[in-house]
């Protein structure tokens, strides 16, 4: 009698640890492609999607595919996104580090608003058609209401391989370490100028 108990003990046991095993890979799965199908729809434009799952919990409001959705919309100009995100708690001077390839020695730190600006000047120096407009700098307006700083250091971040030769060709391309005011200069454009002047 005693050993059957055992039995039934080991065996509700083994079956309990192959259910948490298997409940977790599928919450892992779901959860996965929950996150893949919020980065499809935000980066399609379905914002609304997005601050459903902010709003019931679904997902964080500083989650990002891979940006920030604060640090993306105040990219792009979204000034409906940027104030939700903003009113819903959204980390206004929090750095996050974009990995670079493999193939580059660095990474970045942005805070958002440094990451916004910092799109900017990258699609000027390959000469992209810069998108400053009112809507863009009405983002930036509103980081700076709530918090955000032009002088804040953000930049790049050497990987441990890097040499010292291959530091200097980067380092001639822009400093290492800089702050948004300091790329607005670079960028040297009429509304970013006025920004930067007036904060």
């Amino acid at each position: 009698m005693g050993d059957n108990i055992t039995k039934i003990v080991a065996i509700s046991i083994i079956a309990s640890i192959f259910i948490g095993i298997f409940g977790m890979i599928g919450y892992l799965g779901i959860t996965t492609y929950k996150r893949e199908t919020t980065c499809r729809d935000y980066t399609s434009g379905n914002t609304a999607v997005i601050k459903e799952m902010i709003l019931d919990e679904s997902i964080s409001v500083n989650y990002g595919c891979p940006y920030p959705f604060l640090a993306y919309s105040s990219k792009i100009g979204d000034i409906d996104m940027v104030r939700f995100l903003v009113e819903n708690g959204a980390e206004i001077e929090k750095k996050f580090t974009y990995k670079n390839p493999k193939s580059t020695p660095y990474k970045i730190t942005h805070t958002p608003l440094f990451y916004a600006i910092y799109g900017k000047y990258e699609q000027k120096i390959i000469d992209f058609p810069m998108e400053i407009n009112e809507d863009f700098i009405a983002c930036l307006e509103l980081l700076i209401k709530n918090g955000a700083s032009l002088d804040t250091p953000c930049g790049r971040e050497y990987s441990e391989k890097a040499t010292d030769s291959l530091k200097t060709v980067y380092r001639n391309e822009s400093p290492d370490s800089q702050t948004a005011r300091e790329i607005i200069k670079l960028i040297d454009n009429k509304l970013l100028n006025d920004f930067a002047a007036k904060y």
